[in-house]
């Protein structure tokens, strides 16, 4: 325990004041920007030129950045470059460059306020050249031992398979042998204490057994937050992110929601649905968890949408919701990509680091919000809704109207009556509020508006 507590590393619920950026390390930004021709292998990001780059993600607004895992990949395959084919745990991944890279790059996003997040893989490493049975290339782990017996995961709805057989087909860590949680273990605290990193994200949460996750929380009692893919039951997010286990989840129930939504024109219910279903099950642990509109294993919101008005929408609901946003790289400069590896293009190439683009100005203006107001401390509370238009207020501050389609609502407000209240957005945007804090909203063209007191802007 005096170990743990002489880690550096800031307190967990001190990340609700954060907005993450996601980037994948050899997609954000390189010291080379040639043309990537193959997105199924390397492309040449590195920490140095992630390093170069840390203004850029200043100014966008964000104070956190969630990067690539940083380990030795299995063979050096160049099928690796996305880092979740783990080798070697306790050394860099030669293609991002050194400890020392890293360790730099980490100092010096300290150094502008950005926290940084590991991104863990528990679970599993990656395959050797010599396929299935090859466990020549793995050094943390070398022996048979060390993993489950070899089986793939075929029924999803079998714990037995889901935690104990191969996802994807690689070999999967037993964390029943002492060796494997001790290793893996080790490797949480001396990820912390020897780059410097402010918390992790965890990949692959569900396959790996609550025993462990137990084990997890006692050593590593930093932010962390856990991807729990279920984008149908926060019953089973919670059970992987209880008081005991690991800090926080995404929350994929609602990125569906929102998706079907805003995206593929479902009706506003999905959102209401999914925001109750969460306050119910979490309670003020709502505020923890992560907010996303895509990510890495999704395709693009602006694939799907193919519409940057509803892009907006996706954006401010994005940075007014409850919980942490995260959004992921290159959708500031309206980068397009389907399903992975498309949804993975490098930023140099498809958008670039324009800071006068629209997309980036917005953003760049509700992170501003985000730091006028006490965001993780408002509660949030549904408005009025119907099919295509959908608002809500963040305590008695700001009142958010989103639509995917309809462009007029009459709203019930916690604003003070007959309130002068303008839209942060649109400041030339100003209407009165009635003696019950009611007023009409017209939205223009279905872009989304945030309302709040004259006086607070």
């Amino acid at each position: 325990m005096i170990f743990l507590l002489a880690l550096n590393y800031p307190a967990a619920k001190e990340w609700r004041k954060r907005r993450v950026y996601q980037l994948m390390t050899d997609r954000f930004a390189a010291e080379n920007e040639v043309a990537c021709k193959d997105l199924r292998s390397y492309c040449g990001g590195t920490w140095k030129a992630l390093t170069s780059k840390l203004d850029y993600i200043a100014e966008l607004g964000y104070n956190a950045i969630w990067i690539s895992p940083h380990v030795e990949q299995a063979d050096n395959s160049t099928g690796s470059y996305h880092g979740y084919w783990n080798s070697d745990f306790f050394a860099p991944n030669p293609y991002f460059g050194t400890d020392d890279d890293l360790k730099e790059m980490i100092a010096e996003a300290h150094k502008r306020d950005i926290w940084v997040l590991s991104d863990m893989i528990f679970n599993h490493v990656g395959n050797c050249k010599g396929g299935y049975y090859d466990l020549t290339c793995q050094v943390t782990f070398p022996l048979d031992e060390h993993y489950h017996k070899t089986c793939d995961i075929h029924d999803w709805t079998d714990e037995e398979q889901v935690m104990n057989c191969r996802l994807a087909g690689l070999p999967d860590l037993n964390q029943a042998v002492p060796y494997v949680t001790e290793k893996l273990l080790e490797w949480s605290t001396r990820t912390i204490e020897y780059y410097g990193f402010d918390g992790f994200r965890i990949d692959t949460v569900k396959h790996v057994p609550h025993d462990f996750w137990k084990k997890f929380s006692k050593v590593a009692p930093w932010y962390s937050i856990g991807e729990v893919y279920d984008i149908e039951n926060y019953d089973n997010i919670k059970a992987f992110t209880a008081p005991d286990e690991v800090y926080t989840a995404f929350n994929y129930p609602f990125y569906k929601g929102l998706s079907d939504v805003l995206a593929r024109g479902n009706n506003m219910w999905d959102i209401s649905r999914w925001f109750h279903m969460a306050q119910d099950t979490f309670g003020d642990r709502v505020r923890d968890m992560g907010i996303f509109i895509d990510n890495h294993d999704q395709a693009r919101f602006l694939e799907i949408a193919k519409n940057t008005t509803l892009l907006e929408n996706a954006l401010v609901l994005l940075h007014t919701w409850i919980g942490i946003p995260y959004l992921y790289y290159g959708t500031e400069q309206d980068m397009m990509g389907n399903q992975d590896p498309d949804c993975r293009r490098p930023l140099w190439q498809y958008g670039g680091y324009n800071t006068t683009s629209p997309r980036f100005q917005l953003i760049k203006k509700l992170n501003a919000l985000r730091d006028k107001l006490p965001f993780d401390t408002l509660d949030q509370a549904e408005g009025n809704w119907h099919d295509k238009i959908y608002s809500y207020m963040r305590g008695d501050k700001i009142l958010v109207v989103i639509a995917s389609d309809d462009n007029q609502i009459h709203v019930q407000s916690r604003f003070p009556a007959n309130a002068r209240v303008c839209d942060y957005l649109d400041q030339s945007h100003c209407v009165n509020v009635g003696n019950g804090g009611e007023f009409d909203v017209v939205l223009d063209k279905m872009k989304p508006r945030i309302y709040m007191k004259a006086s607070d802007l």
